[in-house]
């Protein structure tokens, strides 16, 4: 997906109020739930009973990065709706993603999963994931054409194996996308700090 410069700014723009919290991992009891089950924890016989155990649930997951020599500014990358942080790292047909671009001059990046998505999939509420047919529908929302047809000035690779590539990289919710629960702790942690 290549976006243009309004496109990216409006994304980091976005991405700025989000990213700030990982300067403290999300150490806030606010935007960490941790659940407990009632009773004792019994580490020899109970291994596997949720009895006293806990549960950290509905975190982000933050990558980072800190090149050397450092240019003392620091990228957010957040993703969008089906995908993970890994859209950040390389392209479906293996080339270098944006992150390492700005790394490579000088940038810190900060990749994040949402909750309840990709590395922060560990969710505080049931969850069944759905198996919906619909990478055409993706095809479609990445603005890469009408499928099968890619857009006549599409950058996206074509081939077979990289679409297939693209399709993989799609990453399920693990629970109701929370909107609020997302964008409440991060917008929280930027008005007392910014």
């Amino acid at each position: 997906m290549l976006l243009n410069t309004k496109e990216i700014l409006t994304l980091l723009t976005r991405v700025k109020a989000l990213c700030l919290l990982l300067k403290n991992k999300v150490s806030s009891p606010q935007e960490v739930l941790c659940l407990k089950t009632d009773g004792t924890f019994d580490p020899i016989k109970g291994q596997y009973n949720p009895a006293g155990q806990t549960l950290h649930a509905d975190y982000a997951n933050i990558f980072y990065q800190v090149p050397q020599p450092y240019n003392h500014h620091r990228v957010y990358f957040l993703h969008g709706f089906g995908q993970s942080r890994v859209g950040w790292m390389n392209t479906p047909d293996g080339r270098e993603g944006f992150a390492p671009m700005f790394l490579r001059k000088g940038y810190a990046t900060y990749l994040i999963d949402q909750p309840r998505r990709g590395a922060a999939g560990q969710p505080s509420v049931e969850a069944t994931v759905a198996t919906s047919t619909l990478d055409q529908a993706w095809f479609t929302q990445f603005r890469m054409g009408y499928y099968p047809k890619l857009f006549s000035n599409s950058k996206f690779p074509q081939g077979e194996e990289t679409l297939h590539q693209f399709f993989q990289q799609m990453t399920p919710n693990i629970g109701e996308f929370d909107i609020p629960k997302s964008n409440g702790g991060f917008s929280r942690y930027f008005r007392e700090r910014w």
